[in-house]
C-alpha cells in the first residue's frame, strides 16, 4: 500500500522526524503476507480491518501532529529571535547615543573644572594683590588699643601724647578717631595715620619698653587678612617666645629675627661705593623701599680677606646704616672718591672735570680720526688761575691764545700721575694723550636768542668754557712701561 508524503513544501531548516515502519525479516513477511492476503481476502470478504494496520495509522496521525507542533513552535521561536535581534539593535543605538552623550557632558565637566581651576588661582592671586595694595596703604597707620575714652579729648592729641612718650617728638597726623564697635569692658582703638613712615618705625620700635607700666599699647594697623593670618599662630607664637624664640609679624606672616634681617637685606643691592663724603644726602634705610644700583654710598672698611689669588674681599659697615646691613664687598668694588669732586674750591672742581673728561674719551676704536674735543664750563677768573697753576707755553693762533705743555714731563705732572691714560681691559691695553697735540683755550660760549613780550630780540650770556683738544693714541703693556719710564 503506498505511503503519503509528509511536509514535500517544508524548508530545509525545519525539524522532521523518521517514519515509524515495523522491523519484520523478509522471510517471515512473505510468509505473513501470504498468509494475511488470504486472511485478509476473506476479512475484506466479512468487512473487518486488521488490528495492526489500524495502530500503525494511529501512530502515523499522531506523528504528523507532533511534526505540526514542533513546525509551529520552531516558527514561533525563530520570530522570537528576530524581534529579540531587533529589540536588541535598537537598546545598542540606544546605548551607544547615551554613551555618546556621557563622554560629551563628561568633557565638558572636565572642562569646567579647569576653568574653575583656573578662576580659583587668578581670584586667589587679585585677593593677594589686594591685601598688598590695603597693606600698603596702612603703612603709615598704628592703632592704640586700650587707651580709656574721655569727652572732650581730641583723638589727635592723645595720638601726639603717646608719640611722646615713646620717643617720637613734633609728629604730624594726617587724621586720627575711633575705631571699632563699642563695648561695654572696654574702649574703641584709636586709628591714627602718622604723615612719616620712619615715624611709625621709631614708635614700635620703641613702645614695648616704653608703655610697660600703661594700660594702653600701639600695635600695627593690619588688613583683615592678615589679622586672621596673625591670630591663626598666636598660640604657637606665645609658645615658643616662652622657649627663647622671637618671632615678629611682617608682610603678612610670621618670621623670626634672622629671616626678617635676610628679606630686609635682599632689598638692598650695592654695586658701586665710595669712601669719601656722599654726594647725596642718605636717608633711613627703614624710608627706602627701591634701590638703585646708579647710587653711591658713604662707608667705612671694617675688616679684610683673602678670596683666592687674584680677589679680596673687605667688610664694609655703611655710614648711618644698621649694622645689620653690613656686608663683605671685592676689594676692586670700593671707589675712592679724589677730595677734588668734593672740594669747596671752584679751582679744585674745574681741574676734576677737565681729567674726568679726558678719561671718559680715552676709549679704544677703529676710527681713522682719533682726535678729540672736550668742553668744560669755568669762570674767566678760575681759568685764569689755572693757567698760572700750570706751566704752559702760550701761543696766538686764530685770534686766541692756546696753552700748550713745553714738554712730556711737564705734561705728566700737570695733574694726578694717571691723568694721561687709561688701561681699558686686563691684558694691559691702553689709550694715552699725544702730549704734541695737547691744547687748551677759553672760549666764550655762543650767547642764548631770545625774545622779550614786545617781541623785541635780546640776547643771553652764557658763560665761558675750556677748551681741550688732543689726538689720542692706542698700544699694549708694553708701549705703556716704555712711556711711563720716559
Amino acid at each position: 500500500m503506498g505511503r503519503k508524503k509528509v511536509g514535500k513544501n517544508r524548508p530545509k531548516d525545519q525539524l522532521t522526524l523518521p517514519e515509524l515502519t515495523p522491523q519484520v525479516p523478509t522471510q517471515s513477511k512473505r510468509r505473513s503476507v501470504n498468509v494475511l492476503s488470504d486472511s485478509s481476502d476473506t476479512e475484506s470478504e466479512t468487512g473487518a480491518a486488521s488490528p495492526l494496520v489500524t495502530l500503525q495509522a494511529s501512530i502515523k496521525a499522531s506523528l504528523r501532529k507532533v511534526e505540526k507542533s514542533l513546525n509551529r513552535v520552531h516558527m514561533q521561536l525563530q520570530t522570537l529571535e528576530e524581534n529579540f535581534n531587533e529589540v536588541i539593535e535598537v537598546l545598542s543605538k540606544r546605548v551607544e547615543d547615551v554613551e555618546h552623550k556621557q563622554k560629551r557632558h563628561s568633557d565638558k565637566i572636565t572642562e569646567l573644572e579647569k576653568k574653575l581651576e583656573k578662576l580659583k588661582k587668578l581670584n586667589s592671586e587679585q585677593d593677594q594683590k589686594l591685601n598688598i595694595q590695603e597693606r600698603f596703604s596702612r603703612r603709615s597707620n598704628i592703632r592704640i588699643v586700650g587707651y580709656p575714652a574721655s569727652e572732650g579729648v581730641n583723638c589727635e592729641e592723645i595720638v601726639k601724647a603717646v608719640m611722646e612718650q615713646v620717643g617720637v617728638t613734633n609728629v604730624t597726623i594726617e587724621r586720627a578717631h575711633r575705631d571699632g564697635r563699642p563695648t561695654n569692658d572696654r574702649p574703641r582703638h584709636i586709628l591714627a595715620k602718622l604723615s612719616f613712615y620712619a615715624d611709625k618705625v621709631v614708635a614700635m620700635k620703641n613702645q614695648r619698653r616704653a608703655l610697660a607700666n600703661q594700660e594702653y599699647f600701639i600695635t600695627d594697623d593690619l588688613t583683615k587678612t592678615d589679622l586672621q593670618e596673625k591670630r591663626k599662630r598666636s598660640a604657637q607664637v606665645s609658645q615658643l617666645y616662652t622657649q627663647g624664640v622671637k618671632l615678629r609679624f611682617s608682610a603678612g606672616r610670621w618670621r623670626d629675627d634672622m629671616e626678617f634681617r635676610k628679606s630686609r637685606c635682599k632689598r638692598v643691592d650695592y654695586r658701586k661705593l665710595h669712601s669719601g663724603v656722599s654726594l647725596r644726602e642718605l636717608s633711613s634705610p627703614k624710608r627706602k623701599t627701591t634701590w638703585s644700583t646708579s647710587k653711591f654710598y658713604k662707608l667705612e672698611v671694617k675688616g679684610s680677606r683673602k678670596v683666592n689669588t687674584n680677589r679680596r674681599e673687605v667688610l664694609v659697615h655703611y655710614t648711618g646704616w644698621d649694622k645689620k646691613f653690613d656686608e663683605w664687598r671685592l676689594e676692586n668694588e670700593i671707589l675712592n672718591t679724589p677730595a677734588e669732586a668734593i672740594s669747596g674750591d671752584a679751582l679744585d672742581f674745574f681741574e676734576f672735570q677737565l681729567i674726568c673728561g679726558i678719561k671718559e674719551n680715552l676709549t679704544p676704536g677703529r676710527k681713522t680720526n682719533s682726535e678729540v674735543t672736550i668742553a668744560v664750563q669755568v669762570q674767566q677768573d678760575i681759568f685764569e688761575d689755572f693757567v698760572r697753576s700750570k706751566a704752559f707755553h702760550s701761543e696766538d693762533k686764530f685770534g686766541r691764545r692756546v696753552l700748550r705743555f713745553q714738554s712730556a714731563a711737564v705734561a705728566k705732572s700737570a695733574f694726578t700721575p694717571d691723568w694721561w691714560y687709561r688701561i681699558c681691559n686686563s691684558a694691559g691695553d691702553f689709550v694715552s694723550v699725544n702730549f704734541e697735540t695737547f691744547q687748551i683755550w677759553l672760549s666764550e660760549r655762543r650767547p642764548l636768542e631770545e625774545y622779550s613780550t614786545e617781541g623785541i630780540q635780546t640776547l643771553f650770556h652764557r658763560g665761558f668754557q675750556a677748551i681741550v683738544r688732543f689726538v689720542k693714541t692706542q698700544g699694549n703693556r708694553y708701549d705703556l712701561e716704555s712711556l711711563l719710564q720716559q
